[in-house]
């Protein structure tokens, strides 16, 4: 896990909303851990390369919602992604890394940071055959994110080739990507929403 993650900086454009200067919320559980967690050990992972490290699936982002109705992505863009090389049983990663952030103080039973001036919200989705699932870690000023994404396999609309009966009583297995963000301040992305241009009517 020494690999250098992806030194893509956020960038920031014209200024269009205003923020009060950093406001941190008491209500924020602060970890007593922001280290980067082991992978999952009952399956080999692969590093995905630099040239696959793109935001296609969105699942190194957060979103953001303001106080005046707003809302925009964050994205991560330093960090780590890997996929594993054969499927898994499900949810077996999904409850390891549940169990294991919240014993690093992590509050993995809420999707979202409350901060006086905004939420910052992890991307969560779940459909028939495919998911998302993120974590987010606060401590010290710092916020790191936590994606991990699901495939079912034998899974897809009814009639179609991937729609493969499984043995009675079989645990549905799934191939698994995983993003784990570096560490970043929370003022980087106050100043990212200070300067990332919102569309109008969005």
């Amino acid at each position: 896990m020494n690999n250098q993650a992806n030194n893509k900086q956020l960038t920031t454009t014209q200024a269009v909303t205003s923020l009060p200067s950093p406001q941190f919320a008491t209500t924020i559980r602060n970890a007593t851990s922001l280290e980067m967690p082991s992978l999952y050990s009952n399956v080999r992972w692969e590093e995905l390369p630099n040239k696959s490290r793109t935001d296609t699936d969105g699942i190194n982002r957060a979103m953001a919602f303001l106080e005046n109705g707003d809302s925009l992505f964050i994205p991560f863009t330093k960090g780590f992604f890997w996929k594993t090389t054969s499927p898994i049983e499900y949810p077996s990663i999904e409850s390891y890394y549940s169990e294991k952030l919240k014993k690093e103080g992590w509050d993995t039973d809420a999707d979202k940071l409350q901060f006086d001036n905004f939420n910052l919200q992890s991307i969560i989705a779940d459909g028939m055959c495919e998911g998302v699932i993120g974590y987010m870690g606060y401590k010290d000023g710092m916020v790191r994110l936590i994606a991990v994404q699901r495939k079912l396999i034998s899974c897809g609309p009814l009639g179609s080739p991937e729609d493969t009966p499984s043995p009675r009583n079989a645990k549905p297995l799934a191939q698994y990507t995983i993003f784990i963000s570096d560490p970043i301040p929370i003022e980087q992305i106050e100043q990212y929403i200070r300067n990332h241009p919102i569309p109008k009517g969005s």
